[in-house]
């Protein structure tokens, strides 16, 4: 408890501290609260947009009427899901916090928040003044010595039900996309980078530093972060998710089912009792931990700021339970879980959430069924995943790793048999089998995490993911190699003829193998010189982007699912022989016209015409499988010759 002497002090530098913010910058400058980027739109189907003075006087309390020094309590769950009540006092109100914004500042004279400060998880517990609600704690000092909080006052709050539940206006999660860019060459080695797996962290508000973005500069008042917390996630998984995705911010849960159990189908939203987004469900679970702050009928308000600050939304709404608070010298949050799912989160906006109870929505199915053959074990988990397009790449991922290494790290001496399957709601399925090894299932997560974000992000039309389902195999040893060596016997060759290469495989750990691949030349290839490429699955992939461009550039949804189910299908394991053959060919887009005359092919490559051309060369290959992710290429020049 704070002594009087000290509160005093405090008091008195914080109200000349905050009385000198008159006039506080806005919009463009370091802003006290963070403002949305998402507005409401001027067509509203016929509802209000502001707040048409549906403030009840004897149940709130406005800005206006909060003096410095008054004091009152808040409600939050400091253990279970009982809500306790502790002491505040005014420090002062800040006007023009923001574009229309304010904030109230408190500070808690509680014990408990003297050693627990800026905790995470108390986003959106209600604050009182002469027994009326006045808002919702959401700010707070990283590193902060005293117990200062920011408050966003309930006037604010109160608007968000227009925008959840404004007529006529759905939800698809569609705040912004890939630009057509990340279309033009979905053959490269590397479909999304470091930089747009960043971004898209960010925009699934999972990132490390999400909270940062609304710091008010030297003071260093932030919001207060809401904690992201996973259950049933493991070690290594956490590990390769890290080493993968640097930014991402996934804090360890508890899963304590007996408990929760308990308090299954008895719990009920109420302001200061913790609220959830549960973003996973199952075998897995992972949730957004705040605190409700008003409920009115099935009408609930929480969390005082954003989460992505997207709108509208369509995220499940849960209870929660909370372990225990865990105290950090900078940031302390709540250890918590979701209980049940008991309604929708509507809205998200940089005032809170707002949902309805009862209301629930449909969430994404995943199954992964794993078999270990020389163990004779197998196992199967299934969750649910909430519907988002940012969230879904990365969770969606994220899941199918965490199964596939639950029983530890995966030894280096391993390779993965597996079939991926995922649907969605615009295009057909994607569906392949592969080979994984020595990646120590990356390369899964990246597949999965790639084409799932390619088809929800695109720029052209709305996707939703339908289902995930994953099978795989887990065996002992690798099944990876190089090319040591390549010969053809002859670097001489007539239309028609078959020509055969001698290749001296290296697999890791095993004898060398010597094997034969051969192409088959066209009868009607012309004389000249050409290059024949023996080499891995990469390479062939490289072969066919340089052959033909045109066919890995994308201008609609239905372009992106072809080509993913072409680059994943590309088997793994094994050996690939390819030859590019002559033509006069030109793509306008991706529609082929082959075989042009020469005058034709130059009139329609005049660069001053503004439709997309692209010259093109068919492709001749082969493939020959065998058990081994092989590395390496070995190119040979032949000469063409006629009989």
């Amino acid at each position: 408890m704070q002594t009087p002497i000290k509160t005093t002090l405090i008091l008195a530098l914080l109200t000349s501290w905050a009385q000198a913010l008159t006039g506080f910058p806005g919009a463009g400058s370091d802003n006290l609260i963070e403002m949305s980027s998402s507005s409401l739109s001027a067509e509203t189907g016929g509802v209000s947009t502001s707040y048409n003075g549906e403030f009840d006087t004897s149940r709130y309390i406005d800005i206006d009427q909060i003096m410095p020094g008054m004091r009152g309590y808040g409600l939050t769950v400091f253990k279970g899901t009982k809500i306790e009540r502790f002491d505040v006092v005014a420090v002062s109100v800040i006007s023009n916090a923001g574009p229309k914004r304010s904030a109230i500042l408190i500070l808690c004279e509680d014990e408990r928040f003297d050693k627990a400060r800026g905790v995470q998880g108390v986003s959106g517990s209600p604050v009182y003044f002469n027994d009326k609600l006045a808002g919702a704690m959401a700010f707070g000092w990283a590193f902060g010595e005293d117990p200062l909080y920011g408050v966003t006052p309930i006037r604010e709050m109160l608007e968000l039900r227009y925008a959840g539940d404004m007529t006529g206006r759905d939800y698809s999660g569609r705040s912004m996309g890939w630009e057509r860019s990340v279309y033009q060459n979905l053959m490269a080695d590397e479909l999304l980078g470091p930089d747009h797996i960043e971004w898209l962290v960010r925009q699934a508000g999972l990132a490390k530093d999400n909270a940062g973005d609304t710091a008010l500069g030297q003071t260093g008042l932030t919001a207060l972060p809401l904690t992201v917390s996973v259950s049933g996630l493991s070690a290594p998984a956490r590990r390769i998710l890290q080493e993968r995705i640097p930014t991402l911010n996934l804090t360890e849960g508890v899963s304590s089912n007996g408990i929760i159990d308990h308090y299954a189908g008895q719990t009920e939203l109420a302001p200061g009792a913790s609220l959830t987004i549960p973003l996973v469900t199952g075998d897995m679970s992972s949730e957004i931990l705040g605190t409700a702050t008003e409920v009115v009928g099935d009408r609930v308000y929480g969390f005082g700021h954003s989460w992505n600050g997207y709108g509208a939304a369509a995220w499940p709404m849960g209870t929660g339970y909370v372990h225990t608070f865990v105290s950090r010298t900078n940031m302390s949050f709540k250890l918590g879980q979701i209980i049940d799912v008991v309604g929708t989160i509507r809205a998200d906006e940089a005032a809170g959430v707002y949902g309805r109870v009862g209301q629930t929505i449909d969430m994404v199915p995943i199954q992964v069924e794993l078999e270990w053959p020389e163990l004779g074990l197998k196992q199967d988990f299934n969750v649910q995943m909430a519907r988002e397009v940012h969230i879904n790449p990365i969770l969606s991922a994220a899941v199918v790793l965490n199964a596939l290494i639950y029983r530890g790290e995966l030894p280096q001496e391993h390779h993965i048999q597996y079939r991926i399957e995922m649907g969605f709601d615009k295009v057909e399925p994607i569906i392949y089998e592969n080979i994984s090894s020595g990646s120590k299932a990356g390369d899964i997560l990246q597949e999965i995490l790639n084409s799932i974000g390619l088809l929800l992000l695109n720029p052209w039309e709305e996707v939703q993911l339908s289902y995930v389902k994953a099978k795989a195999s887990i065996h002992e040893g690798t099944k990876t190699g190089i090319i040591r060596s390549a010969q053809l016997p002859a670097l001489e060759y007539h239309p028609g003829q078959r020509v055969t290469a001698s290749v001296l495989l290296e697999p890791d750990l095993e004898p060398l193998q010597e094997v034969k691949i051969s192409l088959e030349l066209p009868q009607d290839l012309p004389e000249g010189d050409y290059k024949i490429m023996v080499g891995s699955y990469q390479n062939y992939q490289r072969q066919l982007q340089n052959a033909s461009p045109h066919r890995y550039s994308a201008y609609d949804i239905n372009d992106v699912q072809r080509m993913l189910q072409e680059r994943l299908s590309i088997r793994k394991a094994g050996l690939y022989m390819s030859m590019a053959l002559p033509g006069t060919g030109l793509a306008i887009e991706n529609q082929e016209l082959p075989d042009l005359p020469a005058s034709k092919t130059m009139m329609l490559s005049d660069k001053s015409r503004q439709i997309m051309l692209t010259s093109f060369n068919p492709l001749l290959s082969t493939y020959l499988p065998n058990d081994y992710i092989l590395f390496g290429q070995k190119t040979f020049n032949i000469e063409v010759k006629r009989k």
